[in-house]
């Protein structure tokens, strides 16, 4: 449906002259107010609808910034490198807000992720030990030493299963 807005036609106020300030000036006035807001309204229901509804349209700057609002807020882990014997993978962990360790097994299983909370490194080594046990007594042990430059694989010490990789990911 065609929005037809008529154009603002001014009253053409001055001082001490027609036309006189009165009633039927101020709803003159208010009725031209009232009918700009509906059709501002009209045009911004209609520019809604056509991002809502046509996947086609170019949304608006309002549209964008609602989408660029939520993948930031997303947390869309990076892989940072691999390590699949003792060895290290350099790191810059002031870009991300936390680093996660994925520590697989020689039989294919994980270890439980760790996720360390970058603000809790230093350039000093934090030394992590990710256990999981497989029954009473089989056992696979890491050691892991993090700091705001590396990630460093240490050692294992396993019975039954061994280390395979250790996957690192930066989380923003």
């Amino acid at each position: 449906m065609p929005l037809t807005i008529t154009p603002y036609a001014g009253q053409g106020w001055t001082d001490n002259s027609e036309p006189d300030l009165s009633a039927e000036t101020l709803n003159a006035v208010d009725a031209g107010i009232t009918a700009n807001s509906n059709a501002i309204n009209a045009i911004a229901n209609a520019v809604v609808s056509q991002i809502v509804n046509d996947p086609n349209k170019i949304a608006s700057m309002a549209a964008l910034y609602a989408v660029n609002s939520n993948l930031a807020a997303m947390r869309t882990p990076i892989l940072l490198g691999k390590i699949t014997a003792v060895g290290s993978i350099s790191i810059n962990a002031s870009l991300y807000r936390e680093i996660a360790l994925y520590i697989k097994t020689s039989a294919g299983g994980f270890l439980p992720p760790v996720i360390i909370h970058t603000n809790l490194l230093s350039a000093s080594p934090l030394r992590v030990h990710p256990t999981m046990f497989y029954g009473v007594s089989n056992y696979l042990s890491t050691t892991v030493d993090i700091s705001l430059t590396a990630i460093n694989y240490v050692s294992s010490s396993a019975s039954e299963s061994s280390f395979a990789s250790l996957d690192a990911w930066g989380i923003k």
